[in-house]
């Protein structure tokens, strides 16, 4: 598996296991729901900017997306 696909399955179970939609995030962090199941699916490479706000929503530190 690579590092995008990785970071994208961690996003999603993340988010699920914090009982979220997806349509929920990507409203209160102000993107695209379609750019943030990009993100979950490993189709598009995030920035870290990107990822630092979704870490920061999650309450997680960026190393848990690549574990």
């Amino acid at each position: 598996m690579d590092y995008i696909s990785m970071i994208g399955n961690n996003l999603r179970r993340i988010r699920k296991e914090k009982k979220l939609s997806i349509f929920t995030v990507s409203l209160e962090l102000q993107m695209s729901h379609h750019h943030l199941g990009d993100i979950e699916r490993g189709q598009t490479n995030p920035q870290i900017k990107t990822l630092a706000r979704l870490t920061d929503y999650y309450g997680i530190h960026m190393k848990e997306l690549f574990e």
